[in-house]
């Protein structure tokens, strides 16, 4: 009888484990199922919010490098007018010959030399005066000028600008350029499609920008292309960023460096002014590997637990519960956490990106608005990197940057921040740090940053940096006029020589 009872309790203690494995492993797979959504829903926002900041930040940076290449324009007209003023004393004769010698580039410059009183065109290359005199001479007269100038030398009369299509040219040479630098995980990149016809059909747009088709490049495209499982993605594009000015969509690509074609999950959003349809994508196939490895790791997670309860049996069933749900929760946090700290890394620096950049500067006016004092705005970039590049190639430009970062962050404080502003550009938070005490450490970093040239292949590279220095002001309405105030201290630092300081009072 006593076996007969300890078999039973045996056979119910087997029973109930049975039954109680059954519930909780039924009860676990449902966890999972929830965890895994959520960890997909959570991937899926953190990775589009990743597509549309990067974008956005791009569209950012056109405008930045249009708005200085204008500035240029007008500079080197002021410039040039200074020039014909100045010209040397002699004939008419020769202050034609002069005048022509300044303005042999015909492709950065478009000028026009006429004698007002004899009506008699001297210098006319491009044919601007075909149709007769203007009555009172406006350069929109002309064509299109970014900057343009009319004055009077000599007693003849002349129009000199820089052509509208010559500053459009730099700054898409110049973004084409930083495109194709850029670098970014999950073989993402940023690319770009001209729009010619809003209408659609064969021939609406060019091949701008492509990392993945450099060679395709310049080709025409057309909305009729479809991807492998029938999609027309560029008609799907063209419709939304004609409805919304921008989107997300998916569709069948080839990866980046191989051939495979998978799906991709697109962000594309337009550039009005120059009909620039502005673009990144990601691979689903790296989300879904990123989701199961994830329930892998909750699952061997969840496996232990099971282990665990059926050898303590039912008792124990609460506890199990708890842990499982602690660390559901530790790990959907620490993988969110490590996927925004990737978006606010720089990936090819280590400084912080210039959205986390933008976060911290919005945070610490915030602060100044409520008492705070001023941080130091610190704006800098790398002299004559261009020609690094040119010179030495886009490895040793990148090896230049990292250089950078690491001496400078070698020569500040560790409650200091720096962040890729973009490009060679970078900016320097330094919270505390006393109006007077700014300009000497900027000339001590200007002064280490000299004092440490790049070393690539055995070639020394000296580096020098120009640095502009501002602080909040009652009067500002958000970060940015203090970031203006820094580029214009920062533009002084290169007009002076460059490798220098300077502050804006």
């Amino acid at each position: 009888m006593r076996n007969k009872y300890r078999l039973l309790s045996l056979l119910m203690i087997l029973l109930t484990c049975a039954i109680a494995g059954i519930f909780f492993g039924s009860f676990d797979r449902r966890i999972e199922t929830v965890y895994g959504d959520n960890t997909r829903d959570a991937i899926f926002e953190v990775k589009k919010t990743f597509l549309q900041h990067t974008v956005q930040n791009q569209i950012a940076r056109i405008d930045a490098s249009e708005k200085r290449h204008t500035n240029l324009a007008l500079r080197r007209v002021g410039e040039m007018n200074g020039i014909l003023n100045a010209a040397p004393s002699g004939s008419r004769d020769e202050f034609i010959a002069f005048f022509r010698e300044c303005f042999r580039d015909g492709t950065a410059w478009t000028a026009v030399l006429w004698d007002p009183v004899a009506g008699n065109v001297l210098h006319d290359p491009k044919g601007l005066f075909r149709k007769g005199f203007p009555g009172t001479p406006d350069g929109g007269e002309f064509g299109d000028f970014s900057a343009w100038k009319i004055g009077d030398f000599r007693g003849l009369r002349a129009f000199f600008g820089v052509p509208g299509t010559a500053v459009e040219e730099a700054v898409k040479g110049e973004i084409a350029s930083e495109i194709h630098l850029s670098r970014f995980p999950f073989d993402s990149y940023i690319w770009v499609n001209e729009v010619v016809n809003y209408e659609g059909g064969k021939n609406y747009a060019i091949r701008r920008i492509h990392p993945n088709l450099r060679d395709t490049e310049g080709i025409f495209l057309s909305t009729e292309t479809r991807d492998v499982k029938g999609n027309r993605p560029y008609l799907t594009e063209l419709e939304g960023v004609k409805k919304d000015g921008k989107l997300f969509f998916t569709y069948h690509f080839k990866r980046k460096n191989s051939d495979e074609i998978s799906e991709k999950l697109t962000y594309a959003e337009l550039y009005g002014k120059y009909d620039w349809i502005v673009a990144m994508g990601i691979h689903l196939d790296d989300i879904f590997t990123a989701i199961l490895k994830a329930n892998e790791e909750s699952g061997t997670a969840s496996g232990r637990l099971i282990v665990l309860f059926l050898l303590l049996m039912v008792a124990l069933l609460g506890v199990s519960e708890l842990v499982l749900l602690f660390l559901e929760g530790k790990f959907h946090g620490e993988s969110r956490k490590g996927l925004e700290d990737e978006l606010n890394r720089d990936p090819l620096s280590g400084a912080f990106s210039r959205r986390a950049g933008e976060t911290e500067m919005a945070r610490a006016f915030h602060s100044f608005t409520k008492g705070a004092l001023p941080p130091a705005i610190a704006l800098f970039d790398i002299d004559h990197f261009k020609e690094v590049n040119d010179s030495f190639g886009h490895d040793a430009g990148d090896e230049v940057i990292k250089l950078i970062v690491r001496t400078v962050l070698g020569s500040v404080r560790t409650m200091d921040s720096l962040f890729r502003w973009g490009g060679d550009e970078f900016l320097l938070l330094a919270e505390g740090l006393k109006a007077e005490h700014a300009l000497p450490v900027a000339e001590n970093i200007v002064k280490t940053v000299a004092e440490h040239p790049a070393s690539v292949d055995g070639q020394s590279i000296p580096v020098t940096i120009s640095v502009g220095i501002a602080f909040f002001r009652p009067g500002d309405r958000g970060y940015e006029d203090a970031m203006k105030r820094a580029d214009k201290a920062l533009y002084r630092s290169k007009s002076e020589g460059r490798n220098r300081a300077t502050m804006e009072p």
